[in-house]
C-alpha cells in the first residue's frame, strides 16, 4: 500500500477493486445490488465493511470499486437491501442503494 500526503490529507493508492466471495465462486451469475458508499478512505475501511456484511443473512459476496466508491453486493435473491445499508452504516460509513442488477441466468 502506498501513502501520499496531499494538502495535509493522507491519500492511499490501492488496487481498482476489492472483491471478496463468501460462498459461491460463480458469484457473477447471482443477483446483486449496488450501493454508493461514503467515508471509505483505505483498504482497512473496506475490510470493516466486509466483516459487517459477512454477518448479514443472504449476502454471498461483495466488491468495492474504488474509482466510483461503489459497493456491489451479490445475494441469494432474498436479501433486503435495507439490511446491507444498516450493516454498512453500523460499521461507520454512509450507504445508499443506487442499482439492482438481475441475474444473468
Amino acid at each position: 500500500m502506498l501513502w501520499m500526503l496531499v494538502m495535509s490529507q493522507p491519500v492511499i493508492l490501492v488496487s481498482e477493486t476489492y472483491k471478496s466471495v463468501f460462498v459461491d465462486e460463480n458469484i457473477s451469475k447471482k443477483e446483486s445490488y449496488e450501493f454508493k458508499i461514503k467515508g471509505v478512505m483505505c483498504e482497512g475501511c473496506v475490510k470493516k465493511i466486509e466483516k459487517a456484511l459477512r454477518k448479514v443473512k443472504g449476502v454471498l459476496g461483495m466488491e468495492y470499486i474504488w474509482e466510483k466508491r461503489i459497493l456491489k453486493v451479490w445475494h441469494d435473491g432474498k436479501l433486503n437491501p435495507k439490511d446491507v445499508e444498516k450493516a454498512v452504516r453500523k460499521a461507520g460509513y454512509g450507504c445508499e442503494m443506487v442499482k439492482k442488477d438481475e441475474s444473468d441466468t
